[in-house]
């Protein structure tokens, strides 16, 4: 965790990591249009074998 990033942004970032491994999590950066730009970024999950 970062001084950019609160707690509940770093627990959602953790969560997807958790869940779709280290390509995922969420990206911080300043908007071209001025404001916060936050992308969720994830990989899709290969089928569980039934």
């Amino acid at each position: 965790m970062d001084k950019e990033m609160s707690c509940g942004l770093w627990n959602v970032h953790q969560r997807l990591l958790y869940q779709f491994k280290e390509s995922s999590g969420l990206l911080l950066s300043a908007s071209p249009s001025g404001g916060l730009r936050i992308v969720l970024k994830w990989a899709e999950r290969e089928a569980e074998s039934a």
